[in-house]
């Protein structure tokens, strides 16, 4: 007798495979890196794999035979049952017949091993990891005699060129040279209103690696307050230091200030903040916050924002105190920024209950205060915008705070404000209510 479901309804046929599932091959099943490459690309060749599936498989051979490899014991000496130099000819010929687009790297740590192995003291420094940072750290070094900040990095730059796999010619033959000739850095592109990393570094479009290993170096940031870019510039030219009348100095004495940047979301972006602008702020602003926070209460730990969650959100939500909020808020924001010029414009953004452009004027005001500090000592300071969200990372610079501004009144600028600043800060987390300030080309 027939189920009930099959009594009730029109079974239909579970539907067949339209293609057999082909076995992934196993990299550790090949018995040498040769006959594995050749094998994948026969696979490719006849779809058996697809080229994603091709190159994920790649690297795990890579890995198999080249992550942990030992240049005192490479592995066509553990496994080669023994190898004289007769066996050293076999295996250049073997290399010979590598597919055209085998990656260099491979080529390069496969050479370095042989030359180990011809080496009359094997196991001792020659083709040795060692040796060849000791290759590369030295020439960094010289340039170090000259430049105080290849100086402090030079050991760090040679270990990350090494860890970011470059090849021997990448290192040798483009990137020390360009050190050496002070041409690592393009400066007149550094300080356009609009470039990215591989404009402002000729050899960084060289492979990936060159790529990896200089984003790796534009996000060191060694202590608290160094923005992106700053190791990575003052290191790679002679004609930058680090420090000085900004994060940064060019040789014509000119200081830059250094920011990160986030245009897609603003979370990466810097503050336009720091101890001497924290000296300017009106001891009134900590009662000021006070007072709020009591009428106000909030969860919140760091206090009560500008927008329309936090201020502009209450006098709504209580209109009958819309005056007072109004009222404090406005002082609130003139203890933070004593100097600043645009309290007017801030006021009338809040009467009109304009959220847009109380954030607009309020980091304005940031900028404009942080810009009137920072020029204390007579010249104007210069601000590069480093977002490292985007691939390569782009650089945006104005040559003072007057350009800036002017820029954004023309629409040539645009500014981001990340989230919104919490102007009433609670006690100790006052830093908060300096926002996260960026400025870029408006597209």
């Amino acid at each position: 007798m027939k189920p009930w479901f099959e009594r009730e309804a029109k079974v239909i046929k579970f539907p067949e495979p339209e293609k057999k599932v082909v076995q992934m091959p196993n990299v550790a099943s090949y018995p040498d890196f040769i006959t594995g490459v050749s094998d994948l690309k026969a696979r490719m060749g006849k779809g058996e794999i697809s080229q994603d599936s091709h190159d994920k498989l790649y690297t795990d051979l890579i890995h198999r035979f080249m992550k942990k490899e030992s240049f005192e014991t490479p592995w066509f000496l553990r496994e080669a049952p023994e190898t004289q130099p007769t066996d050293l000819k076999t295996l250049a010929k073997q290399i010979s017949t590598l597919p055209a687009d085998t990656d260099p790297r491979i080529i390069d740590k496969i050479v370095t091993a042989i030359e180990m192995a011809r080496s009359d003291k094997p196991g001792k420094n020659k083709g040795s990891r060692k040796d060849s940072y000791t290759r590369i750290k030295d020439p960094l070094k010289q340039v170090g005699e000259l430049d105080a900040d290849m100086a402090k990095s030079y050991r760090y730059v040679a270990k990350q060129m090494l860890g970011n796999n470059l090849t021997s010619d990448e290192i040798f033959k483009q990137i020390i040279p360009a050190i050496q000739q002070d041409k690592c850095i393009n400066l007149e592109e550094l300080t356009s209103l609009r470039s990215n990393l591989s404009k402002i570094i000729p050899t960084y479009g060289l492979s990936r690696q060159t790529a990896f290993f200089y984003t790796d170096l534009l996000m060191t940031q060694p202590g608290q307050g160094v923005g992106p870019g700053e190791v990575l510039f003052s290191v790679f030219s002679q004609s930058i230091r680090k420090g000085g009348k900004g994060d940064l100095t060019l040789k014509s004495g000119k200081g830059i200030e250094v920011k990160g940047a986030d245009e897609a979301s603003g979370k990466g972006a810097g503050r336009m903040r720091d101890a001497d602008l924290e000296k300017v702020r009106n001891p009134a602003y900590a009662k000021l916050a006070a007072d709020v926070l009591k009428k106000f209460p909030t969860d919140k730990a760091t206090g009560i924002g500008l927008g329309s969650a936090g201020i502009m959100g209450l006098m709504k939500k209580f209109p009958k105190q819309r005056n007072y909020l109004i009222d404090r808020t406005i002082k609130l924001f003139d203890a933070l920024f004593p100097q600043g010029g645009y309290s007017k414009e801030f006021k009338q953004a809040l009467e009109a209950d304009d959220v847009k452009n109380a954030h607009y004027y309020y980091g304005l005001s940031n900028m404009q205060q942080y810009h009137i500090v920072k020029a204390s000592g007579g010249q104007d300071q210069a601000y590069l915008f480093v977002d490292t969200a985007n691939s390569p990372a782009t650089t945006t610079y104005i040559d003072s705070f007057a350009d800036g501004l002017a820029g954004l009144k023309k629409g040539v600028l645009k500014m981001k404000i990340a989230g919104s600043p919490y102007i009433v800060a609670k006690v100790g987390r006052e830093k908060e209510a300096y926002p996260k300030v960026s400025l870029y080309p408006a597209k």
